[in-house]
């Protein structure tokens, strides 16, 4: 996830290393992976955590920003994602 160059110490951070970021500050310990349906089920993922909060990961892999329309928790999102982006949405438990 992170390559440090062994001759000039030069340090990158791979792109995992910033999806694995995502997971590991939303989604908490005991949380349930939910199943989804739409157009974006390839790329995206959602959690619900013990907390009652809903978590999803999404993923632009297009060129170009896309609109997002998410339903959730009775209320319909609606948001723009950047091109080739990842992004998590989170809806907080009532």
């Amino acid at each position: 996830m992170i390559t440090v160059d062994p001759r000039t110490r030069l340090t990158t951070w791979n792109h995992e290393f910033h999806v694995m970021k995502h997971f590991s500050r939303f989604v908490d310990a005991g949380a349930v992976r939910l199943g989804l349906r739409g157009a974006w089920t390839g790329n995206s993922l959602a959690f619900r955590n013990p907390d009652g909060g809903l978590v999803f990961v999404v993923r632009n892999p297009f060129e170009e920003s896309k609109g997002l329309s998410l339903d959730a928790g009775g209320k319909t999102f609606n948001v723009r994602l950047a091109a080739d982006s990842i992004n998590t949405l989170c809806v907080e438990s009532k």
